[in-house]
């Protein structure tokens, strides 16, 4: 568990916020610094603050809108 003077920083890139909002909530309460990115674009713009762990869930696979199942470059 992260201590209260150094959180881990995690940032969650995610479009729909209702699916991050629980996982937020919980980790929130261990002690974590929770980031949520609603787009590519937010979580590269998020980026330069530095994370420890950085979590894409569903919207990625479909973010550039040309190739189903395209990984996103960071």
């Amino acid at each position: 568990m992260p201590t209260p003077s150094a959180p881990l920083r995690l940032l969650f890139v995610e479009d729909d916020a209702a699916i991050v909002q629980g996982l937020q909530y919980a980790l929130t309460q261990e002690g974590y610094a929770v980031t949520h990115a609603g787009s590519l674009a937010a979580a590269r713009a998020a980026l330069p603050a530095g994370f420890d762990l950085v979590r894409a869930l569903t919207c990625c696979a479909r973010q550039d809108g040309a190739t189903p199942n395209s990984r996103p470059s960071f």
